[in-house]
């Protein structure tokens, strides 16, 4: 057999596969071989399974197979992207940056020759800039591009392959043999999130050229038509003036911003209106968005590669994923496979207070903070988390605990909810999590780092989002479907290897009809409070 340091992967930290590991990652290369299977293989592997090293072996059995192979991994959160650079992808017997490398927006990185991010460079603007062969971005950018296999976040990766031109590829980590999507439940959301375009009011509003205030598209098409040249012709000033300027920024925010709004307008008209996106407004301005991401999907994400694997812990219904997606059902192929771990090891303790929802007052919820309180005088000594649904429960949850000095909160933010994490993982025992945004994509199965879970909320889409009610109008089911997708994965944060254990409590008493729904490991798991 082969073993994973055969394929160069660090046998310190793999020295044998998981049982059966190797059994489904012979599946998939047997799928990949075959010229007439299925475009897409949807894989479905509980937490446990090791889905970063199964992706992984899966590229470098294909580069043994053909050295000219193409791959890409990418994930829809940091984090997760973190994990296989930092401990799954790094082979050992050859030299990792032959066969594998990452790389990040430009916001990540610093410019050389100006205190900006590379987001905000000369460069940007239009600037040849002599420092490119050394900027840490495009170094990194087009080593990512170049290797057989290249780690990216889902946004990053949706930029590069439709706007960034690249000689060798069409586009920017185009033209793969094989593209593997982890996170694959969250894939349709950051298509959507990609699309999306927005207009300013207060730039059109100096325009004199406000917003219509109508959501008929044709209003949008005419309004459009009418204005478009005026922002192109600023947008073109600025640009060519950046360059005559360059490295130096004008100083000319409305030229700035004209060139956004021209590439905003242009795509509603070609792209977003032809799909009746739905039209929300805010302070801000206007933001069109799409409602499903099949419109999308196929252009966007699934053009640039051969062959897809969509891997997820938390599938459920894969026709109903392949729908959101535009992948139609004899073009994929779907693997599901049975959790490792012992439901004893990750129980789901039921304790119903009552049922909670947008309609339910401070004194009724007070009663399941008092609940949560109750199971976390249980664990006086151990590290948990508490899963909030929204930052304003995560503030009440907060304000109304007998144990708020053991707690870790955050605001919105990515900045701010990785320094909570950070935190978290670096408190004493006894130190709680606090959070709305941790349930996908986070590792906290280390150590005793989370040895409790509460659910003071089953955590259902919120309604007040223009989108959640219109895909829910348009399929009710959809709303049910992504709760118990989000419920799975918060459940699978605590406990992350055989060995290791978790308990979960849900306190909210409008849940229970959904355990029916729930794969049989999670409902193999589920135990009703005494």
């Amino acid at each position: 057999m082969i073993f994973p340091s055969n394929l160069g992967f660090n046998d310190k930290r793999f020295p044998e596969w998981r049982p059966q590991q190797w059994d489904i990652i012979a599946q998939i290369m047997n799928w990949y071989q075959t010229p007439e299977a299925e475009d897409f293989l949807i894989l479905e592997a509980p937490a446990g399974w090791g889905k970063s090293l199964i992706a992984g072996a899966v590229h470098m059995l294909a580069i043994e197979d053909n050295a000219k192979h193409l791959g890409v991994i990418t994930t829809t959160t940091l984090n997760l992207q973190k994990q296989y650079v930092e401990e799954t992808m790094q082979p050992q017997t050859v030299d990792p940056y032959n066969a594998v490398a990452s790389a990040w927006g430009r916001g990540n990185y610093q410019c050389l020759i100006s205190p900006a991010k590379v987001d905000e460079a000369p460069c940007v603007h239009g600037y040849k800039c002599p420092s490119r062969p050394i900027c840490p971005y495009y170094v990194q950018r087009d080593l990512a591009n170049k290797v057989p296999v290249a780690v990216l976040n889902t946004a990053f990766y949706l930029a590069g392959v439709n706007y960034v031109r690249n000689e060798e590829r069409g586009t920017l980590f185009s033209s793969a043999d094989l593209a593997i999507h982890d996170e694959a439940h969250l894939l349709e959301n950051s298509v959507r999130s990609f699309v999306e375009v927005s207009l300013s009011r207060s730039f059109f509003a100096d325009l004199k050229r406000p917003l219509p205030e109508s959501n008929e598209y044709g209003t949008w098409e005419d309004w459009i038509e009418t204005n478009i040249e005026l922002v192109r012709v600023m947008a073109d000033r600025y640009q060519r003036i950046s360059k005559e300027l360059a490295p130096v920024i004008p100083d000319d925010p409305a030229g700035k911003k004209a060139v956004t709004q021209f590439r905003a307008m242009r795509d509603i008209t070609l792209k977003m209106l032809p799909t009746r996106p739905l039209i929300d407004r805010d302070h801000f301005g206007v933001k069109f968005r799409a409602v499903w991401g099949k419109y999308f999907a196929p252009d966007y994400l699934f053009d640039h590669a051969r062959r897809h694997i969509l891997m997820s812990a938390t599938i459920l219904n894969p026709e109903y994923l392949a729908s959101t997606l535009g992948i139609l059902p004899h073009q994929f192929r779907y693997i599901s496979l049975p959790s490792p771990f012992a439901a004893m090891r990750r129980r789901i303790i039921y304790d119903p207070v009552i049922k909670v929802n947008a309609k339910t007052s401070k004194e009724d919820f007070q009663k399941v903070v008092d609940r949560m309180d109750q199971h976390i005088d249980d664990h006086l000594e151990d590290k948990g988390i508490v899963h909030t649904v929204s930052y304003e429960r995560a503030r009440t949850v907060y304000a109304g605990s007998r144990h708020k000095s053991r707690m870790i909160v955050h605001e919105r933010g990515r900045e701010q909810k990785e320094d909570a994490v950070r935190r978290f993982l670096e408190a004493p025992p006894g130190a709680i999590l606090v959070s709305p945004a941790v349930g996908v994509g986070e590792d906290f199965g280390r150590d005793d780092n989370c040895r409790f879970q509460i659910f003071v909320k089953y955590p259902i889409p919120y309604l007040g989002d223009p989108v959640v009610r219109a895909r829910s109008e348009d399929d009710p089911d959809s709303l049910w479907v992504e709760a118990d997708m989000a419920f799975v994965q918060a459940v699978g944060r605590g406990m992350r290897s055989e060995t290791d254990y978790c308990v979960n409590y849900l306190l909210d008493a409008g849940a229970a009809w959904r355990f029916q729904f729930l794969p049989k490991s999670i409902q193999d798991s589920i135990v009703k409070s005494a």
